[in-house]
C-alpha cells in the first residue's frame, strides 16, 4: 500500500471529516496574518483545491490547484496564468531547519521553536504548528506559485537570507511567526477552520487574459 505524503493525508482527513461533519463540504480555512508590508488574507477551500490570497496595496490572486490556473484581479481585467505547483522549481540556498523545543502560543495555537540557518548563519527564527500543515498545504502551494511569479528565478539572490520561500519556513508546520516575538517580519493573528467563504469568494473569473509566465504587475 502506497503512503500518503502530507498533502494526501491532509486530503484524507478532509474526506472523513466532510462525511462524518455536515456542512464542512462548505467550509474554508480562514489565515489572516500581519506581514512587514500589510496584512495578509488567505481563504483555503477545503473541498475545490482554490486559494484566495489577498495582500494590502495588492491585486487579489486566486489560484485553482486542480486546473493549474493562477488569477491575477477580478472582474473584467482578470488575467489568467497556467501553472502548476512544482516542489523545487528553482535551487535553494543550504537551508538548514533545527528544532530548539517548544513555543510560545500564537493565534491560539501551541508552537514549536525553529531556527533557520544558512550554513553557519541566522537567517530566521520560526514559530510554527505542525499538525495543521495538511490542512494549510494548499495555501503554501499557492503562496510558492506567488512567489514563482513575482520573483523568478533569474532574480539575484546574493542575499541567501533576503528572500525565504514560503515553502522553506513551512518545512515543518504552518510559520505561526517569523522573526523576533517583539518584532516578526510575518505573525500569524487568526486561523479558523469552521470559515463560510461568501459564495462567490472562491468562483474564479468568468473571462481572463492568458498571460505568460513571468513577472506581472499585481500592485492595486
Amino acid at each position: 500500500m502506497a503512503r500518503l505524503g502530507p498533502a494526501g493525508f491532509g486530503r484524507l482527513l478532509v474526506v472523513l471529516m466532510a462525511t462524518l461533519l455536515p456542512g464542512l463540504a462548505e467550509a474554508a480555512v480562514l489565515i489572516e496574518a500581519k506581514a512587514a508590508d500589510g496584512p495578509v488574507r488567505v481563504v483555503v477551500g477545503l473541498q475545490a483545491e482554490r486559494v484566495l490570497v489577498e495582500r494590502a496595496g495588492r491585486e487579489p490572486v486566486l489560484v485553482d490547484l486542480a486546473a493549474g490556473e493562477v488569477f491575477i484581479g477580478r472582474g473584467e481585467s482578470a488575467e489568467r496564468i497556467r501553472l502548476r505547483y512544482r516542489p523545487g522549481y528553482e535551487e535553494p540556498p543550504p537551508f538548514r531547519l533545527e528544532a530548539f523545543g517548544p513555543g510560545p502560543v500564537i493565534a491560539g495555537h501551541g508552537s514549536l521553536y525553529y531556527v533557520l540557518f544558512v550554513e553557519d548563519a541566522v537567517c530566521a527564527e520560526v514559530l510554527v504548528s505542525s499538525w495543521m500543515r495538511p490542512f494549510v498545504d494548499p495555501a503554501i502551494q499557492a503562496l510558492s506559485l506567488i512567489e514563482q511569479i513575482e520573483q523568478p528565478a533569474s532574480a539575484d539572490r546574493a542575499d541567501a537570507c533576503g528572500q525565504i520561500p514560503i515553502a522553506t519556513l513551512a518545512a515543518a508546520g504552518w510559520p505561526l511567526l517569523v522573526g523576533k516575538l517583539e518584532a516578526p517580519e510575518l505573525a500569524t493573528e487568526t486561523i479558523r477552520f469552521d470559515y463560510l467563504p461568501a459564495p462567490d469568494e472562491l468562483q474564479v473569473p468568468t473571462s481572463a487574459a492568458d498571460v505568460e509566465p513571468g513577472a506581472p504587475d499585481t500592485s492595486g
